[in-house]
């Protein structure tokens, strides 16, 4: 028996089908049908300005602080304790204000579902996070995962130049000792928060 390589996968609207069928690799088929239960949850109003306004700032703290293929020696050289950091005071504030809201209008108890991934006591081990990130995927839709996928070299000098995002088919939780400990606890939360 011949498997095909690929699969057509096919998202019905009751309108001309054509545009919707795209053709994925066989070994992404699994995380494919992950998706297909969220697409029709995710079919909200289009956002308002002040939400554009708010994703706009997130990926612009995203691209500073997402950086799952960063080396220790990197984020030595890049988060050093002397050098100021790479986000303004107005921006830690209105991240956090944004985050603040966001959080309030949550509820009270999380409906999770699976598979979700989980994450404890980060206590500002930044490197930690972004090596969890390369190795096991990363909170970011996988269209995306070019825009934190720069070179850089990987453990024990070996090059590496992927980062895959799987945020389409896992759900992210994080539970909390975020800061205090490690070296990054600013970066790790600014990120978190830029994530949320």
């Amino acid at each position: 028996i011949k498997l095909a390589s690929h699969v057509s996968v096919v998202h019905e609207t009751g309108e001309d089908f054509s545009s919707l069928v795209r053709r994925i690799s066989i070994d992404r088929l699994e995380e494919e049908g992950k998706k297909i239960n969220k697409e029709a949850s995710l079919q909200e109003p289009l956002p308002t300005a002040s939400e554009s306004k708010r994703d706009m700032f997130a990926d612009r703290i995203l691209k500073l602080l997402l950086r799952p293929l960063i080396t220790q020696q990197e984020v030595y050289a890049t988060f050093n304790t002397d050098a100021p950091f790479a986000i303004s005071w107005n921006d830690v504030t209105y991240l956090c204000d944004v985050v603040l809201d966001i959080v309030k209008n949550d509820d009270m108890v999380l409906h999770l579902r699976a598979p979700i991934k989980v994450y404890g006591d980060i206590h500002g081990q930044y490197y930690d996070l972004m090596r969890l990130f390369h190795l096991y995927k990363m909170p970011v839709e996988e269209e995306r995962s070019d825009e934190f996928a720069g070179t850089s070299g990987g453990q024990h000098g070996a090059a590496t130049t992927s980062a895959v995002g799987d945020i389409d088919t896992n759900d992210y939780l994080f539970l909390g000792d975020y800061v205090d400990r490690g070296l990054n606890s600013l970066e790790t939360i600014c990120l978190l928060f830029a994530l949320k």
